[in-house]
């Protein structure tokens, strides 16, 4: 659905703001392949999708935005974008709204429309705005307030943050050095056109200063350049947003990723209201598929050799008595991978003793801590043999049934790892092993 709604969906936004340009649409397709899809952030992909979705609903409509049908469509446009991901639920709010300022500023300024109807024409297309919205923002509203503060509040250095940029961060999955250097390549080449659209874009101004458009021409002119501006101030706003919110508040992070990947999408749309030659189109176009189509191939050794660990640890389950206690223990150096214990519980009901979206508390899950238990480790009759868990006064211990390893458990590390090694060596029996995790079976 992602790979095929998303290019699709930028494809008619482009055709909407820019029409006649639909080799710049092609553009998109590296950041199809980002590194939020192949991380598993789906949601965030859902939200840019429905993000692009109501952006070009938004434009399509807003002339007729107060009807009662465009209301309620718009409104779960929104909504669905929010229950996506909040940061693109915001940003997408904002550019409709600079949307609507742009429509005014064009009307003020260019057009010399009087001041009072530019006020009750704005005001006209920010109160559906409002209403179409308002539900969200309550959630939105309530979840800030509800929500604890968050732990660590990380910025990232000003070079750093600028490095990203240069190197399309978004767009690099698994190897910096190979991924980047092409990565760096169409950034280069999206700066080429760049350059190529301001040039383009003054040069018609100054030809319009010799000569008025026809009616035709003068109403697309009028829809190019609100576009232009409304893409704008869209552009610096996420930039500005880019380089002043933290990239992590407490275990939610990737803020500054996220806001780079729209920027770099706002920017292909802005290139498309210019007046780019039909042959730089072309030469794009062909140039970003070998891009996209060269970056996915170097991702796929990589690839092959993840599916073969998310089935090692799949085929575990095979092993696991239903509804079973299971520990968990995550022993690779490489992060990427440190969700791939839950592959052990896909196909079966079981405990999994430990639970990300629970323990963040940016994710619409929580633990049940009324009947959440403490468990234990081991024997409980030899101390030398027992570790226990969540000591809550008032509530019994049940035992873990089974302990899941993937990677190799270090005993030498610290402590913890030297008493977890000895319990599984005298507590426990392996009972499935590949090249990748272990399974052990408590004894007895």
């Amino acid at each position: 659905m992602l790979l095929a709604g998303t290019p699709f969906a930028f494809r008619s936004l482009i055709g909407t703001v820019a029409p006649g340009h639909p080799f710049l649409s092609l553009l998109v397709f590296p950041f199809v392949h980002s590194m939020f899809f192949y991380f598993g952030f789906y949601n965030f992909c859902f939200a840019v999708m429905f993000f692009l979705i109501t952006v070009n609903f938004w434009l399509r409509h807003v002339n007729q935005i107060n009807s009662i049908r465009n209301i309620l469509s718009l409104a779960t446009l929104i909504m669905i974008t929010y229950f996506s991901h909040v940061l693109v639920f915001g940003v997408l709010l904002a550019v409709i709204a600079l949307h609507i300022l742009s429509i005014s500023l064009n009307d003020w300024l260019i057009r010399k429309t009087m001041r009072k109807k530019v006020i009750q024409e704005f005001f006209g297309k920010i109160l559906p705005l409002t209403l179409a919205s308002l539900i969200p923002l309550l959630l939105f509203f309530y979840f800030l307030f509800v929500r604890h503060a968050p732990g660590n509040v990380i910025y990232l250095p000003f070079k750093t943050l600028t490095a990203n940029l240069v190197n399309m961060q978004p767009l690099i999955v698994f190897d910096g050095v190979k991924e980047g250097n092409l990565t760096r390549l169409f950034f280069l080449f999206l700066g080429v056109l760049t350059g190529t659209a301001l040039v383009t874009r003054s040069i018609y101004l100054y030809k319009r200063k010799k000569g008025a458009p026809s009616p035709g021409q003068e109403e697309i002119d009028k829809n190019r350049t609100i576009n232009s501006i409304w893409l704008t101030l869209s552009l610096n706003g996420v930039m500005i947003l880019y380089f002043i919110l933290p990239d992590a508040l407490g275990d939610a992070s990737y803020t500054t990723y996220r806001l780079g990947y729209i920027a770099f999408l706002l920017l292909v749309a802005w290139i498309s209201t210019s007046r780019i030659p039909y042959w730089l189109q072309l030469a794009a176009a062909i140039f970003t598929l070998y891009i996209s189509f060269t970056l996915i191939n170097l991702r796929q050794p990589k690839i092959s050799e993840l599916e073969k660990i998310a089935i090692a640890c799949n085929k575990a389950a095979e092993f696991v008595a239903p509804n079973s206690i299971v520990l968990p223990i995550y022993c690779m150096d490489n992060w990427f991978i440190g969700h791939f214990v839950d592959y052990l519980a896909v196909d079966k009901p079981m405990i999994m003793l430990y639970n990300y979206e629970c323990e963040t508390g940016f994710f619409p899950v929580k633990y049940n801590l009324k009947e959440k238990p403490n468990y234990y480790l081991g024997n409980p009759s030899i101390p030398s043999r027992l570790i226990r868990f969540q000591r809550v006064k008032g509530k019994a211990f049940r035992r873990i049934n089974y302990v899941f390893m993937a990677g190799a458990c270090n005993p030498d590390n610290t402590d913890n790892w030297v008493k977890i090694s000895h319990i599984l060596a005298t507590e426990f029996t392996i009972i499935y092993k590949s090249d990748y995790c272990i399974l052990y079976q408590k004894n007895g």
